[in-house]
Parts: C-alpha cells; structure tokens; sequence
C-alpha cells in the first residue's frame, strides 16, 4: 500500500479504538460508578513500576516501584491489577461500591482471572467474593484520558517512589528465562561472523 493509504489506515483503526475504549468506559461508569484505571511501565532491566489512578472517589494515585531481576511490563501490570481488587475489598471507602478496574493489558487481566497463576490465585478467589468488582479492558495508547494518566503516572515512579515487594511466581520466571535466552541467542548472532548462528539444544 502507498504510505498514504498506511497513516490512514492506521488512524482509522486508531479512532475506532479510541471510540470503543471510550463506550466501555462511558457504560461502565454511566450511574458514576467508581474507576480505577491501573497501568504498569519498566524503566530498565530489572526495574518496573505501576499506578492506579482513581474515579469518582476521594482517593489519592497510588504509585509503586519494583524491583528484581524477574520484573517486566507485564509483572507490573499484573501486580497493578491485583492490588486494584485487593484494595477493593480492604477499603471502607469502596465496600459495597460498583468498582470497575480498567487495565489496556489484555493479558494482564487473562493473568489475574487465571486461577492457576499463583500469585493470581488469591486474587481470583477474593473476586469470586466481590461481585460489585469488575475487570474491563480497554485499549492502550488511543487517547482515552484516564488510561493516559495512568500510563504518565506509572512513568513518573522514581528512586524516592515506595517499592512494592512481591514474590515471582512461575509465569514470571518463564517471562524472565525467555527473555534471557533470547538475549544470549542474539549477543551470539551479532559476534558470529557470517550471522549463521542457530541455537541447539540436546
């Protein structure tokens, strides 16, 4: 396709994103309804962060930071997830209230939802308790307003921002062993001299 016609398909899908983000949202908190739109962000190898940004309630952004050599994106979107549901259930502010946590991680809310995932299956069990708490997704990078400040938010986590101490679980060493491999794999191909490199394994 002509450069053109690429930019103008990409902004059309991009608009139809942006419009069906926003309609989730819009029939989520139509009765203002309470939000909470999470996000997580990695700064470096081994540092993440996220945040929860909050609607329709008196209550302050949380942001966290983590750290560890297992950390990613995904963990920290994960761990937002989760700590949005557990906070759901703790504060008094939020009992018996309709709370609807947002997430543009599709595979972050799968995560949460999944109750083999151990980190998630406690998460999934209190849930099942909770029946005023709802996940949604909505899609990332659209120009949705409060999915960007959760995104601005979870970026602005520095040296002097809380840490969050969790423990990995199985899913984020695998995360952490592919990454890993794939970086030794391509270190190995870029001092090969013909590129011909490919990996064995017995």
């Amino acid at each position: 396709n002509p450069p053109h016609l690429n930019v103008h398909q990409s902004a059309c899908h991009q608009t139809k994103a942006r419009k069906h983000g926003q309609n989730v949202i819009d029939e989520a908190l139509k009765d203002n309804d309470i939000g909470c739109f999470v996000d997580g962000s990695q700064k470096e190898a081994g540092i993440s962060s996220f945040a929860l940004h909050w609607m329709n309630v008196n209550l302050p952004h949380i942001i966290r930071r983590m750290e560890g050599q297992w950390v990613t994106a995904h963990s920290a979107e994960v761990r937002a997830t989760e700590r949005a549901v557990q906070l759901c259930a703790a504060l008094p502010h939020l009992k018996n209230k309709r709370v609807t946590i947002f997430s543009d991680s599709l595979a972050a809310v799968k995560a949460t939802l999944n109750p083999r995932r151990g980190t998630s299956r406690g998460v999934f069990e209190l849930l099942q308790c909770l029946p005023n708490v709802h996940l949604k997704w909505t899609p990332a990078h659209v120009g949705l307003k409060h999915n960007e400040l959760a995104d601005s938010l979870a970026k602005s986590a520095n040296d002097d921002s809380t840490v969050f101490h969790a423990c990995p679980d199985v899913e984020d060493w695998k995360t952490t062993l592919k990454r890993n491999t794939w970086l030794i794999w391509k270190d190995l191909w870029n001092s090969s001299k013909d590129n011909s490199f490919s990996p064995r394994f017995a």
